[in-house]
């Protein structure tokens, strides 16, 4: 019998940037597998854009870093440059090259 998947979402960082009528919201989270803690966390990062009526895009790369720093490195870029959610994943394949 397969236990269902449990997970504990851990936040490193966030960033919310506001400019031209637009919200940028960026976060640096873990998730982690209740029932396999000998596992390392693998990074995410979560791109989110707000529009002035509301309207809400949201993109994420998940279990993209093992390496804490690199994910970072990248969190810093995205929120430096404000990367739209669309071409977050774009943005990703550049870094890993």
């Amino acid at each position: 019998m397969k236990q269902s998947e449990k997970l504990s979402e851990t936040v490193v960082r966030t960033e919310t940037v506001h400019e031209n009528g637009f919200t940028y919201r960026y976060v640096l989270f873990f998730r982690r597998d209740l029932h396999s803690s000998y596992r390392p966390p693998m990074y995410s990062i979560r791109a989110e854009l707000t529009e002035e009526d509301g309207a809400t895009y949201t993109a994420e790369v998940t279990d993209a870093f093992a390496d804490p720093g690199h994910a970072l490195i990248f969190f810093s870029l995205c929120h430096e440059h404000l990367v739209m959610p669309m071409h977050l994943s774009d943005v990703l394949a550049d870094f890993e090259h």
